[in-house]
């Protein structure tokens, strides 16, 4: 099994609803287990105001190769282009094989 964690900080200035955001990206987060190839479960977790990143994102794989094919899925595109790239930035990454 592979756990990825991804962590991202919003934009500086931008201007955007915090708890809606929060509360769209936890419930399409989730939708995209089932819906987008690879991912077996997604869990979003807000920063408590201690780290260097906003939210992060802890997701499981069955496999590498799961994890390389839910990268290039379709659903997850979509899901970034509209609840990600708009609001956040400096994506950190880390896989951990468990």
């Amino acid at each position: 099994m592979i756990t990825r964690y991804e962590m991202w900080r919003y934009i500086p200035g931008v201007e955007v609803d915090r708890p809606t955001l929060a509360h769209n990206l936890n419930y399409n987060l989730k939708a995209l287990v089932g819906a987008a190839q690879g991912l077996a479960s997604a869990q979003l977790i807000l920063s408590n105001g201690k780290s260097n990143h906003d939210i992060m994102f802890v997701m499981t794989f069955d496999s590498e190769q799961d994890l390389s094919v839910f990268e290039q899925d379709a659903a997850y595109e979509v899901f970034t282009g509209v609840y990600i790239d708009p609001y956040f930035e400096k994506r950190a990454a880390v896989d951990m094989e468990d």
